[in-house]
């Protein structure tokens, strides 16, 4: 894998997309602007290792090993504290070549948030949390695990599984492509993703349509489900 792919990655993960959303007016370099939050983040990830930045403007080149989770886990790790919060967990465990479903990152996140809300510190600070609940703000980002608690969680049973073939996902889909025609209509997508199975946000499925071309009002869900395993 090249350093440009994992960039290209780094631009799928949902706290870039709700950054994405509250900054609209600013481009990325590739877009022609100035540079986002992304493009500021590598600049400073190349600048402080000698051998990518000797690459100049080809760094995006360089090979790194995809399996060097201690890489990806400091790519999360946003205060330099060596811990990922919560909200970060499925995005992280994606970046390590894991494929959890909705359901299985939401136990995950339940799981470690009461470990870490038995803790003394966390039973000291009731005020704010009270505080913090009513203000609506996303607890998850206050919880946060350092490098062994995500590696036990990384190893743990059925963590890296085949993600199965596209025919195998497709199948769900023929069964509202009443014609086999290939495709759907995109309104019909939004309702099977956002109301069966492993249910998605409006905002998830907008985002996931960005992958494929949507000008007809069709969506071929073959190319959908090869995109998504792609990535």
């Amino acid at each position: 894998m090249k350093l440009g792919e994992v960039e290209a990655y780094t631009r799928t993960f949902s706290c870039y997309s709700g950054w994405k959303d509250a900054h609209p007016e600013v481009k990325s370099r590739a877009e022609g602007g100035d540079g986002d939050v992304i493009d500021v983040m590598w600049d400073q990830m190349v600048d402080s290792i000698p051998e990518w930045k000797a690459m100049g403007e080809r760094w995006r080149e360089t090979e790194v090993a995809s399996t060097n989770y201690k890489e990806a886990f400091s790519l999360f790790d946003k205060r330099g504290n060596g811990r990922v919060t919560l909200d970060s967990l499925g995005d992280l465990l994606r970046a390590c070549g894991q494929n959890p479903t909705l359901a299985e990152i939401r136990d995950l996140e339940r799981s470690v948030g009461g470990e870490s809300k038995r803790t003394s510190q966390w039973e000291n600070r009731r005020s704010q949390r009270a505080l913090l609940f009513r203000s609506g703000v996303n607890m998850d980002s206050f919880f946060a695990v350092d490098f062994e608690t995500f590696s036990k969680i990384l190893n743990r049973p059925g963590g890296f599984r085949d993600p199965g073939e596209p025919e195998e996902y497709c199948r769900g889909f023929q069964v509202f492509d009443k014609d086999m025609t290939g495709s759907i209509g995109v309104g019909q997508l939004k309702y099977i993703l956002t109301n069966l199975g492993e249910k998605m946000t409006d905002e998830e499925v907008d985002e996931l349509l960005k992958a494929v071309d949507t000008s007809s009002g069709q969506v071929n869900y073959t190319d959908l489900v090869r995109t998504i395993l792609a990535n």
